[in-house]
């Protein structure tokens, strides 16, 4: 039944009552009349008190329906009130949404929510980003012939711009062209004396399992440092965005999305750093191949749904990963060791001179360089470190440490899923924001990161030094290996879990019959099996045959269990 007021809506209130002539009339209203009626006074406290004598109150699941409505429409209200003027001038993002996202629309919205961005990064109204200047002695030089083809390709790549806002395709193609030749050009001097082959260095895997078809996952160790599998890997990011172009998702202009790929895809093929790399266009892949480059890690999910043109650059040893078009016109990440992140950012500097040799970049005279997102204003760079810190997790100290971390600057973080059986013991340590150049900060960035990795040993010691402490540890990785022993069904979450305490019963030497790098391959293969089987979870019972074969799976390949 509609509402009687309204028409619009489901009745989900029935009041009758008798007028002075004694004839019968019922109502019919929905949650939000009966919300109006009740806010601008149209029934008063002493109606309200003879519907509740009376039982003419609505039942409570009705009741709970007309607070969510109540709910929702006070949201909106609240959110209305606060648009009024909060919208950028240029794009239209509302207040709320960047807010709620903390992603701009464009850059002008940089000055249209000058006090609400300054807030978020904490800053006062007088920061203005500096980046200091890398000094001469570690800057590579490119000679002059590569400076002056830097120049002639500036002033092609303004051309070309103006050609594309003037709709003018058929010279737009000629540059474009002239473009790609000037970009062959420039790289080729470059490349002479370039130091900067972060992707093309050749590594060993100490951890690989012979004969196996599928790469450990980059983020996983790749050598054993004698301090324990603790602090795993290293992440160094930048984010750029090309002058003269829409910001992603590229709403007014979408075909510039094609326009950047293939200016930045051009580039890239011939950058140093990625050596031979391997190139993917997700709308150009079957689903199951798109997937897989998420789980590999390479790129997030939103990635490969994005509807304007996107690409993916991944270096020969899978080290160094370029997205186009993601948040930002490019995002560059690199990978290494715990200890190689001093190393790293002097590579990703010189990508980003080779990179500012070629393009104008956007930047803000108070917020450094642009990017989408808020907390990579400034330098457009981040790092972060992944570590495995089971003993302090056992121990309970985790929460303290984050506190501790966001204390100095930084924040630590779970890896994955938050509860209390997944998460693997995985954490990350990252940059805050980028409001500083990370050479400015790398070196207690690290002594944080070593003293963690310290603090995750002496807990160890303790669990091993201590009878009560070690039944404790005894018991955690006994009961691992206890559930994967009696394991008909094994969920991903309880399987991240048994692997990290696995993990460290084999580093404690609790487990001398199993293979660390059975653990780490049982990671990876974890981390890559959503995309081989994600057409096949339509149904309850493919959920139960995929949680029945990786229980199989784990007992054989870590138990050595064969299934009867």
């Amino acid at each position: 039944m509609l509402c009687n007021k309204c028409n619009k809506e489901e009745a989900l209130i029935h009041i009758r009552g008798v007028d002075a002539q004694g004839n019968v009339h019922t109502i019919s209203i929905c949650a939000s009349c009966a919300i109006k009626a009740l806010m601008s006074e149209e029934l008063n406290a002493s109606e309200i008190a003879g519907l509740m004598k009376s039982g003419a109150m609505p039942k409570p699941d009705v009741m709970m329906k007309i607070i969510d409505s109540l709910m929702r429409q006070t949201g909106l209200e609240s959110e209305r009130l606060e648009d009024v003027d909060g919208a950028c001038t240029n794009c239209g993002l509302q207040r709320v949404e960047l807010r709620r996202e903390l992603l701009l629309g464009c850059p002008e919205c940089l000055d249209c929510f000058d006090s609400d961005i300054r807030s978020h990064l904490g800053l006062k109204d007088d920061f203005v980003y500096n980046e200091t200047e890398v000094p001469e002695s570690e800057q590579e030089s490119t000679g002059d012939d590569a400076k002056s083809g830097q120049v002639a390709f500036h002033a092609l790549n303004t051309r070309l711009q103006a050609a594309v806002q003037a709709e003018e395709y058929e010279l737009a193609a000629t540059l474009k062209d002239e473009l790609e030749s000037r970009l062959r050009e420039i790289n080729r001097l470059r490349q002479s004396g370039s130091n900067c082959d972060w992707g093309a260095r050749k590594i060993k895997d100490h951890f690989a399992l012979p004969d196996r078809a599928q790469n450990n996952l980059p983020w996983l160790p790749k050598r054993p440092d004698g301090q324990g599998l603790i602090r795993l890997a290293s992440l160094l990011f930048g984010n750029y965005n090309l002058s003269g172009f829409e910001l992603p998702p590229f709403r007014n202009k979408p075909a510039q999305s094609n326009d950047i790929s293939a200016l930045l895809a051009a580039f890239l093929r011939r950058e140093p750093i990625f050596g031979q790399s391997r190139e993917y266009v997700p709308a150009e892949m079957e689903k199951t191949a798109r997937l897989e480059l998420t789980e590999r890690g390479w790129c997030p999910h939103e990635f490969i749904a994005r509807k304007h043109a996107t690409r993916l650059f991944v270096s020969e040893n899978e080290r160094v990963i370029a997205l186009l078009n993601d948040i930002d016109h490019l995002r560059i990440n690199l990978w290494g060791a715990a200890e190689e992140l001093p190393l790293m950012l002097r590579h990703l500097q010189d990508f980003t001179d080779n990179l500012r040799g070629t393009f104008d970049l956007q930047s803000h005279p108070k917020f450094g360089r642009i990017s989408r997102h808020l907390n990579s204003l400034g330098s457009g760079m981040g790092l972060g470190q992944l570590m495995h810190l089971p003993a302090l997790t056992y121990d309970g100290r985790i929460e303290a440490l984050v506190r501790a971390c966001r204390d100095m600057g930084f924040n630590l973080r779970g890896l994955f899923r938050q509860n209390e059986k997944t998460g693997a013991a995985l954490y990350i340590l990252q940059s805050k924001d980028s409001l500083l150049p990370p050479g400015q900060y790398l070196e207690r960035f690290l002594e944080l990161s070593r003293s963690m990795a310290r603090h995750e040993q002496l807990c160890r010691q303790m669990f091993q030094s201590h009878k009560e402490n070690r039944l404790i540890l005894t018991d955690n990785i006994g009961r691992a290996v206890g559930t994967l022993k009696g394991a008909s069904l094994l969920s991903f979450e309880e399987a991240e879990y048994l692997l990290s305490a696995l993990w460290l019963g084999v580093e404690m030497g609790m487990l001398p019959w199993l293979d660390i790098r059975k653990v780490l391959a049982k990671i990876t293969e974890l981390l890559t099996l959503p995309a081989n089987i994600a057409d096949k979870q339509n149904s309850f019972a493919d959920r139960i045959q995929i949680r029945r074969n990786l229980a199989i799976s784990f007992k054989k390949d870590l138990l050595g269990m064969e299934e009867e």
